[in-house]
């Protein structure tokens, strides 16, 4: 059973894994050879075509594209990932 607190890992729990899907869209590239404002217009598009035609069936719940629902982490946060900022901190192999 999955723990974590986001609405995927709680609907995947209630609905079952064999009821989701991963599909990839398009390949943008290799990493490094696009933008990343060219990777959030097309995520932006995409995100228009989903919210459009499927406006009750969606868990994204940011209308837009690399957006957080404006979460901001701590500076330190992506700098060093060591002791408690670490997602294994106090966990055992």
């Amino acid at each position: 059973m999955l723990r974590r607190n986001n609405p995927i890992y709680t609907n995947i729990n209630y609905y079952g894994i064999h009821n989701f899907q991963l599909a990839i869209i398009e390949d943008l590239g290799s990493s490094g050879s696009v933008t990343k404002e060219f990777i959030l217009s097309r995520e932006q598009h995409y995100l228009n075509k989903l919210f459009i035609k499927f406006p009750f069936q969606t868990m994204n719940l940011s209308k837009t594209a690399g957006s957080t629902k404006h979460y901001k982490h701590k500076p330190e946060f992506g700098l060093n990932r060591r002791g408690i900022l670490n997602p294994m901190y106090t966990r055992t192999k």
